[in-house]
């Protein structure tokens, strides 16, 4: 086992980039809730939002370390790489979870913390433990753990909900997933199939994962160009939002002509661009920032 770099190989167990993307979610929610958010619900919030998160990436590395093993994209993780031993990895992130939980119990209204615990359970039981293995629907069933990370924040303000507002930026994260894990997992078709995951693509072709992929993608940028119209989000948002979706949905035609590993990755990686967009959008131009 190597002991090299071990609190490196423990950060990387938390998944960081993964849960950048919900905590951003999430205070984007939270910001958009509170008019004079208290500095101890907001940091509370950020600190055992990323426990919970980061601990359900780690015991996610656990359970599937046996496939890891095998897929050329994960075959570098902690486990497969020998830099820690399974049995660390699960207490690490049992310890993750159950700290940020605890956290937010304590702290933050226990609806949010509610809210919390549903995410993890939601992404650990169903999706990892569950659909990913066992349905080409996975990421779009398991993908509702990101709506938590809008309600988890919401709630920790102690703002009225459910309302519409945190309701449709759930929705958001909702749609957006399966279009962009799928166009990851085109680009990855062969390593779903070697590790018999049946991941869309692997299993229905990478014609029909394009076809889904432009649907999810439309509905999306179409949500993120009506929530102004739906909700007291300014319509100046619409400024980034409507040429951000018009690039989203270039991108998924491309790939709709021809699924080819190089669009795949375009599209992958602009939508985490695209998402971040959106999201700012909503947080700055809708005044979210001035309420710090």
């Amino acid at each position: 086992m190597e002991h090299r770099g071990v609190l490196p190989a423990y950060l990387e167990l938390t998944k960081p980039k993964v849960v950048f993307l919900n905590l951003f979610v999430g205070l984007v929610s939270f910001l958009l809730a509170a008019s004079h958010p208290p500095p101890v619900h907001l940091c509370t919030f950020l600190a055992a939002g990323y426990l919970v998160a980061g601990g359900c990436g780690a015991i996610n590395c656990w359970y599937d370390r046996d496939i890891d093993r095998v897929m050329a994209r994960t075959s570098g993780r902690v486990i497969p790489r020998n830099a820690l031993s399974p049995r660390r990895v699960l207490l690490f992130g049992s310890l993750l979870l159950t700290t940020g939980l605890l956290a937010a119990v304590l702290i933050l209204p226990f609806l949010a913390a509610a809210m919390m615990a549903a995410g993890a359970g939601i992404y650990l039981i169903i999706y990892t433990a569950w659909l990913k293995r066992a349905s080409h629907l996975n990421v779009v069933l398991g993908g509702t753990a990101v709506c938590f990370a809008a309600f988890a924040g919401w709630t920790a303000t102690g703002a009225p909900f459910p309302t519409l507002t945190p309701v449709l930026i759930a929705l958001v994260g909702f749609l957006w997933t399966p279009g962009h894990f799928w166009a990851l997992a085109i680009y990855r078709d062969q390593d779903y199939r070697i590790a018999r995951i049946p991941m869309l693509p692997a299993r229905a072709g990478r014609y029909p994962a394009a076809q889904a992929i432009f649907l999810w993608n439309a509905a999306t940028a179409g949500l993120t160009v009506l929530i102004p119209f739906l909700t007291a989000i300014d319509r100046i948002t619409l400024a980034i939002t409507i040429p951000a979706g018009l690039f989203l949905l270039s991108l998924s035609r491309r790939l709709l002509v021809s699924p080819t590993d190089e669009r795949a990755v375009r599209l992958f990686s602009f939508s985490i661009v695209y998402l971040m967009s959106v999201l700012f959008a909503f947080l700055v131009l809708a005044g979210g920032l001035p309420a710090l």
